[in-house]
């Protein structure tokens, strides 16, 4: 099985950096930065995309094409989510039904001392009349 490769923007920018010759002061300068935000691009673990759009335009490098191949997945392991997630839904559907249930009983078991309440107070005015 193929291992996944890291993915750390900053790191994957730095290395098409270098590999391109293409300095941080000229990156810099074209995003209208500072050098010192292009070296902290580069610690970045995760980036907005308009940013890294922005870079790819520059740069000249589809980071986007990068990244999508470092994460793509297996057909197992993609299998294996959809299995999973399936379950985590089934299993999510049966505690919706058994908490549908649960409410079902207690609005009847509401309704049933609604009634209650009312035979208390219509006895409670029967008494009243009695001794009053």
């Amino acid at each position: 099985m193929e291992e996944k490769k890291e993915l750390h923007i900053g790191s994957i920018i730095k290395k098409v950096m270098t590999e391109k010759n293409y300095g941080e002061t000229r990156l810099a300068n074209e995003m209208h930065l500072h050098v010192t935000s292009i070296s902290r691009f580069y610690r970045q673990e995760s980036m907005q995309i308009s940013q890294l759009k922005l870079i790819s335009e520059i740069v000249n490098y589809d980071f986007f094409a990068e990244c999508s191949a470092r994460l793509s997945l297996k057909n197992g392991d993609a299998m294996a989510i959809k299995v999973d997630a399936e379950v985590k839904q089934t299993e999510c559907e049966k505690l919706l039904a058994e908490k549908l249930l649960e409410l079902e009983k207690k609005e009847q078991e509401m309704e049933f001392l609604k009634r209650e309440l009312g035979y208390v107070k219509e006895i409670n005015e029967l008494l009243k009349r009695k001794r009053g």
